[in-house]
């Protein structure tokens, strides 16, 4: 029986996330990201991208 994978939510879209999101990934997590704007290097990576004000609390919490 496999562990069930991490589920990460990534909040950001910048390069460090990129990188964040990479090391995630490899890792076997889930990806989850809502992301300001268009990052197609998180977009390929993530499981499920939400397009969102990361400082949007209420925008935030529905996604998670």
């Amino acid at each position: 029986m496999s562990p069930t994978p991490v589920k990460v939510l990534l909040l950001g879209g910048g390069g460090r996330e990129h990188a964040m999101a990479d090391a995630i990934r490899r890792g076997g997590g889930d990806l989850l990201a809502l992301l300001p704007n268009r990052n197609p290097g998180i977009d390929r990576l993530a499981t499920k991208v939400k397009r969102a004000d990361p400082t949007d609390v209420e925008a935030v919490c529905a996604f998670a």
